[in-house]
């Protein structure tokens, strides 16, 4: 499909779809995960594909369509941060895993568990949440981290580091069991 788009004079709205249903629970999730806000998530990820049918055709396949449209969310989250009416608020999104075969006493400790470790998370820079993010939920490469954010691949690297060493600290500190 980017193949396609490299090379598409036009996008007709259909094709467009399958783009939006490809990706767009990613690209709603990685918005939640920033600004905290499932309205904000609803505007900006509506916003983000608005954004990238417009522009398609300055898409140059340098980058997956993945990372280029959270590079447009990212921009657009940044646009609404600068706001002023934004105000923080904790991430409560949950990381479910498979339920099958679990008690209900196991499922709700491990809802717990999440929503514990989830609050560690939110409360970490912004810098390191959204690297941990990026490499942990969303699967980028290092490069693809570091072309989405501007940086070097280092500075991705070290802040992985620092997240993942401030995460452990957190969650030790907090006497959050953790693997």
């Amino acid at each position: 499909m980017e193949e396609y788009l490299r090379h598409a004079a036009g996008l007709d709205v259909l094709d467009f779809r399958g783009i939006m249903d490809l990706h767009g629970q990613e690209v709603w999730n990685y918005i939640y995960f920033l600004t905290g806000k499932a309205d904000a998530a609803d505007d900006l990820s509506q916003e983000t594909f608005i954004r990238a049918y417009r522009y398609i055709s300055t898409f140059r396949g340098e980058s997956s369509l993945r990372t280029w449209l959270l590079k447009i969310a990212r921009n657009l989250v940044y646009d609404y941060r600068k706001k002023s009416w934004f105000r923080r608020v904790l991430l409560m999104e949950r990381v479910l895993g498979d339920r099958k075969g679990r008690s209900a006493e196991e499922e709700y400790f491990s809802l717990q568990l999440t929503d514990e470790i989830w609050t560690v998370v939110a409360g970490l820079p912004l810098k390191m949440r959204e690297v941990l993010l990026l490499d942990a939920v969303h699967e980028l490469s290092q490069k693809e981290i570091a072309e989405m954010l501007n940086i070097s691949v280092g500075t991705v690297k070290s802040r992985i580091h620092r997240a993942r060493a401030k995460l452990s600290e957190q969650l030790q500190k907090e006497g959050i069991p953790y693997e």
